[in-house]
């Protein structure tokens, strides 16, 4: 599901110094990028404190070294009766900040472009990075939908 440990650390400096060291993300290769689950935890900005929380958003400073408790299985199965700030949603009715996640890749909405793509944000590795690109995830029977409790 996901290299040991999980990518959690955006560095500051644009650039990976290490790039296709592996496994990436470890504080010794300094990877500059986090993995795909990694990413939606910082965005949604989750907390490691179980939910329900005091309801505040967490912020995460850019360089700290921090992934956050889930991983791809986490965000697709725990929900919030397992202390988790998130709940599954249904992926025909995703809206933009949901995301789309299968047992091995998670990525954020950012609009649905027909019935079969969206525009994603995602993080896809060390050769790609974390950017957006045109996805048919929800078309695809691996993915299902998640939501962000709690927005505001």
């Amino acid at each position: 599901m996901f290299s040991n440990p999980p990518g959690g650390c955006f560095d500051n400096d644009d650039h990976d110094p290490k790039p296709n060291a592996y496994p990436r993300e470890t504080k010794s290769t300094l990877g500059a990028g986090p993995d795909c689950s990694g990413l939606v935890w910082r965005v949604w900005r989750e907390s490691n404190v179980p939910y329900p929380h005091d309801n505040r958003f967490y912020f995460w400073q850019r360089s700290t070294y921090d992934h956050g408790p889930y991983n791809t299985f986490g965000f697709k199965n725990k929900t919030k009766d397992d202390g988790a700030p998130h709940v599954k949603y249904d992926k025909g009715s995703i809206i933009t900040m949901d995301a789309l996640v299968s047992d091995s890749h998670i990525a954020l909405e950012q609009f649905r472009i027909d019935s079969g793509s969206d525009f994603m944000w995602e993080a896809l590795g060390e050769a790609y990075g974390t950017n957006e690109w045109v996805e048919s995830y929800r078309a695809q029977p691996a993915f299902s939908g998640v939501r962000r409790l709690a927005w505001g």
